[in-house]
């Protein structure tokens, strides 16, 4: 065997080996790339298990079971499907580690909004605060992100009635507990 070959070998079985030895029981399933356009969510399984691709659409490569929370960055929105950006933090004090490009379908997904002192907050036609404005409420609501446009994320209300934009600023996903800072001020 040439010394490339070996070389090559060897790394594809550290790849494998070492998130082992260094993770303990992490598991490993998608990639981690986390670019610029990515989004915090979270997902809690309450229907059963929740299923991660290869592709929109592609073959089952993970699992989130039904028990616990599960928060992690998702980006490259593609058709109501989005890619998973980071490691999977399952809010037990363990990750599931990241390394090949995995996807998700946004409704498995969910972002609270931020209005802790009852703002009112509007979801607009167009990412901008000039479009026109299509739901307007004064309650923190549950919302599933389907797109991002620099600071603006398009989403859908839960029970599906309402879909606009809303500035990313405004969103949450973390699932427990409120997100630090002012929005007013970011």
């Amino acid at each position: 065997m040439n010394k490339t070959v070996w070389n090559v070998s060897v790394f594809a079985v550290l790849l494998l080996i070492v998130p082992l030895l260094q993770g303990g029981g992490m598991r490993v399933c998608a990639q981690n790339t986390n670019p610029k356009e990515s989004i915090e969510v979270y997902v809690e399984p309450s229907g059963g298990a929740v299923l991660l691709y290869d592709a929109p659409k592609g073959k089952t490569v993970c699992t989130l079971e039904e028990k616990g929370e599960y928060m992690f960055s998702v980006c490259s929105p593609k058709n109501g499907w989005w890619r998973i950006c980071s490691k999977i933090n399952t809010g037990e004090a363990s990750e599931i580690e990241v390394s090949a490009p995995t996807w998700i379908y946004y409704s498995e997904l969910a972002v609270r909004t931020r209005n802790y002192g009852a703002q009112t907050l509007s979801l607009y036609a167009a990412a901008s605060t000039t479009s026109k404005v299509l739901y307007t409420f004064s309650s923190e609501l549950l919302l599933r992100p389907m797109e991002i446009h620099g600071d603006w994320c398009k989403v859908q209300t839960i029970d599906a009635k309402y879909t606009g934009w809303i500035q990313q600023r405004w969103l949450c996903g973390n699932a427990v507990t409120t997100c630090p800072g002012d929005p007013m001020r970011e």
